[in-house]
């Protein structure tokens, strides 16, 4: 999960996830452009960058599982292994 979202509270990243999803919908839906605030940087989406938006979604909707089960969403670390289990 991105630190900064991490350090966010629970309301904020529901609200931010909420206005992600609504850009999201209006780039689907025939806008060509669409603006999201991004940790304070209002930043511009087009049809070439959408997938850097749905990441944005999946990293909000990542960090409020980990706030919702009071978390940090990594799972635990085993000496000698890669990744999780």
């Amino acid at each position: 999960m991105d630190a900064a979202l991490a350090s966010l509270d629970l309301a904020t990243l529901q609200q931010r996830l909420a206005e992600a999803l609504d850009a999201l919908h209006r780039w689907a839906t025939g806008d060509g452009e669409v603006s999201v605030d991004m940790d304070g940087v209002r930043t511009t989406y087009s049809e070439v960058n959408q997938k850097r938006l749905e990441g944005y979604v999946n990293q909000l909707q990542a960090a409020i599982r980990a706030k919702e089960r009071g978390t940090t969403g990594r799972g635990p670390l085993y000496p000698g292994r890669v990744g999780r289990l």
